[in-house]
């Protein structure tokens, strides 16, 4: 259906984010898991694409997207990736889904679910 409905807004009209935005710092927090894991994983700028492409046995440009442009990869693989980085790091980290999520999208994330807690609550 192409019709514009009064009601409501036309969807296409609505901005498209670009990826890099949506996931903006997702870079920087998988390098941070990288340096704070036991997997001795070189510097970012000197071999780290190139270790982290044989480990995954991704691509570079692949891998280069996650480590320097905040392009995360698709969803199982990040869920992959966050499962075998989790059994890497130390026993603070939460559970993969939070870590996940955090990956993904950053701390603004996990305050959410007290947030629409406190909403369901207050309807109630």
């Amino acid at each position: 259906m192409t019709a514009s409905n009064s009601k409501y807004p036309n969807f296409g009209a609505v901005e498209k984010a670009k990826l890099s935005e949506i996931h903006a710092g997702f870079s920087e927090r998988l390098n941070w898991l990288l340096d704070l894991s036991d997997l001795d994983a070189p510097p970012l700028n000197n071999g780290r694409i190139s270790w982290a492409a044989e480990v995954t046995n991704f691509s570079r440009p692949a891998v280069m997207d996650w480590l320097k442009h905040d392009k995360p990869p698709k969803s199982v693989t990040l869920r992959k990736l966050v499962i075998f980085l989790h059994n890497h790091l130390p026993p603070i980290f939460r559970e993969v889904p939070v870590l996940e999520a955090w990956l993904r999208y950053g701390p603004e994330v996990l305050q959410i679910k007290p947030t629409l807690e406190r909403s369901f609550q207050h309807q109630a």
